[in-house]
């Protein structure tokens, strides 16, 4: 008994023991390594938009009509064929010359492919002709999305320019575990992957470790984090989801390539913030904005609603049909009711919605008034998710879009406004939307209604980092306080917004403030601070933060390189190296910036002020005039033209200028700022007070302008006027002292 007694001992001892992991860093394996114990998952997966995000040309993936079918579009025809198992196309390359080019990858299955092409240097350029999937024809970019514009060849976004390059735009959510690898010097792309798809990897991370410790039986495995992933697999919070989603969810900058880490998204790129220019001002999508920036104004996120509560997470589909993704969590006896939607679900015949005619039931599903969406890629239609209730009130005020209106195309924004009121018996409350639109406008007092959002805990994170963004065109002491209490705040989104807009007028107090994030834990934060310290001249730190600002430094030269086959990063990169009076780099940048999109006009204005600032005006001139000659410069060459003769002391040829930009741009009201002094100079008083009264017809709130004018009145003894001014700018800037110094001196006349 005793004997058995210890042979048992011994068996459960040894059936402890424990096999070590061998793997120490996780590799790629592929997806195919996961269906024996996920097979369940990996047939959700097949078929799903992920796995069919790209491909190479074959009969299975190919869904265009390549069987010599043609498309036309400005007169020219292109032709689709195949050689073989080949796929071709021929139609108009570089320069507009017509060629033959083979298909490499197809791109996407619904509602639309498209198709990329091979070019030199690695280079893999999106066509712009495309499959609609849902008329069986192919379309034009050009017809459906730039149809008011004229896109020639030596434009940046012409198809064989960066901006359809594949490799940059479009490539690494679309493949897994993509590394970009441009190499800024030689121009050259030497871009890979290990599946040509979003695979399992692409979400999961590597899985060579997960393999290993699943191949080991059971009861002999270790304790493992993650079963062996870097990336969490279970229990997420809508944070923690959005680390791993919005990556490829986002309109964003990325600062690498995806390391999989699971670290904060911050970590792995900064996201645009919900406005305008590329979304409305009440934060609705306008421009393509992959969901992120929208989700995170919403109600749902706030409630910690993640991505996996509504969509299934390897097929991708819904996870009810209809209201039921709604009915989930909201009870459907109260919202599937009359008393709340006011919509008999009837079929309402010429109703016209974004996406085509209205069918039955509308009206009374939750997306139609919740989540509208727009059109991208000329048939792509896609909901805002946002969710928020719809605002007709806010169409005339704002003029933002509203869902009401969207669907009953033949009414006024005023009718379904009068509605809403005439159902629910109460004015709609304040929305964000009126507050940013006021401070768009710089109108007086919107920064109190700014800082009431920041205040408000219940302000969902993406709606207080917009508001932060707007304060600094209010730069008071009370202000520069409520950016600085954010410094603290755990939303990485906020702290970064917080560390770019902070402003104060004693620079040893800002940089006290800014330099202690050089040690965030969090990159995108830490290059932030770097940059913005950058611009302090001969700044001086202490050693222990004269390293974190170096290695701060590095990160941010990283990040610029790695996205410096566009031409915003070489911009970017050229203000960074003027910042440290490295010049004839900041010049090389300014100029690649120039190459990559001839365009491109902030690289021509700071390659001019760079020009004039050492003292090379002749050059600084040739910038401008060749940033005129491209024909897209608007009022800027002009301007930057005039500013240069001024600083020459060139008054009558700078007024010139300003007053061809002024022809141009009537709205700019900093051309007729300048204007007003040099005709002052001039002592052409009659021009110059018109043109200082015309900067305040056009910023009547902006407190240069306001000065300006009573300067020029208190000089030409015309006191009762510069009285006035100086009153006004008492009454819209009671803290700022230059009012009552101006208006003392209008009384010691």
């Amino acid at each position: 008994m005793f004997v058995l007694f210890v042979l048992f001992l011994l068996t459960s001892c040894n059936s402890d023991k424990k096999v070590q992991i061998r793997t120490a860093k996780a590799g790629f394996v592929g997806s195919k390594t996961c269906i024996e114990c996920h097979q369940k998952e990996y047939k959700d997966w097949m078929g799903s938009d992920h796995q069919l995000a790209m491909n190479t040309p074959n009969p299975k993936s190919v869904v265009g009509d390549f069987n010599n079918t043609t498309h036309t579009f400005k007169g020219f025809t292109s032709k689709f064929y195949k050689k073989g198992d080949k796929y071709f196309v021929y139609t108009q390359g570089p320069e507009g010359k017509a060629e033959e080019y083979e298909i490499a990858y197809t791109f996407g299955v619904h509602p639309l492919q498209q198709y990329a092409i091979a070019f030199e240097k690695g280079r893999y350029q999106m066509l712009p002709i495309a499959w609609d999937t849902q008329t069986g024809s192919w379309y034009h970019m050009g017809e459906k999305i730039y149809k008011d514009m004229d896109i020639k060849p030596d434009d940046w976004l012409y198809w064989t320019n960066n901006g359809q390059n594949w490799n940059g735009m479009c490539a690494e959510c679309h493949t897994t575990n993509y590394h970009k690898g441009y190499n800024p010097k030689t121009h050259n792309f030497h871009t890979t992957y290990s599946e040509i798809n979003v695979s399992c990897e692409a979400c999961h991370g590597p899985a060579s470790k997960h393999n290993e410790w699943a191949a080991i039986n059971e009861k002999e495995r270790p304790e493992i984090a993650n079963f062996g992933f870097s990336v969490k697999q279970k229990n997420l919070n809508t944070e923690q989801m959005l680390d791993q989603c919005a990556y490829c969810h986002t309109r964003r900058s990325g600062l690498a390539d995806n390391k999989h880490t699971g670290n904060s998204y911050m970590d792995q790129f900064i996201p645009q913030l919900a406005k305008p220019p590329y979304f409305h001002v009440d934060g609705q999508i306008l421009d393509e904005d992959y969901v992120f920036a929208s989700f995170t104004q919403s109600k749902m996120h706030g409630n910690h609603v993640r991505c996996a509560d509504c969509h299934d997470i390897h097929g991708l589909k819904l996870k009810k049909q209809g209201n039921g993704v709604c009915y989930q969590c909201h009870d459907q006896k109260k919202y599937a009711n009359y008393s709340h939607h006011f919509h008999k679900g009837e079929k309402m015949k010429g109703l016209i919605s974004n996406n085509g005619v209205y069918e039955q039931g509308n009206g009374t599903q939750c997306v139609d008034c919740h989540m509208p969406g727009n059109t991208y890629m000329g048939v792509d239609f896609r909901r805002d998710h946002s969710i928020r209730i719809p605002r007709p009130d806010l169409t005339h005020t704002i003029g933002t879009p509203n869902a009401c209106t969207g669907c009953h195309t033949d009414k006024e924004a005023i009718w379904a406004e009068n509605q809403i009121k005439k159902w629910y018996k109460h004015d709609p409350p304040l929305h964000y939307g009126t507050v940013f639109d006021a401070a768009e406008k710089l109108q007086q007092g919107a920064d109190n209604q700014l800082i009431k959002l920041i205040n408000t805990d219940s302000t969902a994170n993406m709606v207080k980092a917009i508001a932060i963004s707007y304060l600094p065109a209010y730069p008071t002491e009370q202000n520069a306080a409520i950016i600085e209490k954010e410094f603290t705040n755990p939303n990485p989104l906020i702290r970064y917004t917080a560390v770019r807009n902070y402003f104060h007028p004693n620079q040893e107090y800002y940089i006290k403030k800014i330099k202690p994030f050089l040690f965030d834990s969090i990159k995108s934060i830490r290059i932030e601070a770097a940059q913005q310290l950058s611009r302090i001249t001969n700044i001086q730190l202490t050693k222990e933060y004269t390293k974190a600002y170096k290695n701060a430094l590095a990160e941010y030269v990283t990040y610029l390189n790695y996205s410096a086959d566009f031409a915003g990063s070489r911009q970017n990169s050229g203000n960074l190296y003027q910042n440290l009076k490295q010049y004839n780099l900041a010049i090389e940048e300014y100029k690649e910036a120039i190459r990559i999109d001839k365009f491109f006009i902030p690289a021509y204005i700071n390659l001019a002020i760079l020009y004039s600032q050492i003292n090379q005006i002749e050059k600084a001139e040739g910038v401008l005039h060749n940033l005129i000659n491209t024909g897209e410069s608007g009022y800027e060459g002009y301007y930057y033209l005039g500013l240069v003769k001024s600083e020459q002391n060139k008054t009558n040829e700078a007024i010139k200028y300003l007053n061809e930009a002024a022809k141009i741009n009537a709205e700019a009201p900093r051309i007729y700022y300048n204007l007003g002094l040099l005709y002052q100079k001039t002592g052409n008083k009659i021009e110059a007070e018109k043109a200082l009264k015309q900067t305040l017809k056009i910023s009547p709130e902006n407190l240069d302008y306001l000065y300006a004018l009573c300067y020029f009145y208190i000089q030409e003894k015309q006191f009762n006027n510069a009285e006035t001014i100086a009153k006004e700018i008492i009454e819209k800037y009671p803290n700022q002292k230059i009012g009552y110094d101006l208006l003392k001196a209008t009384q010691e006349k």
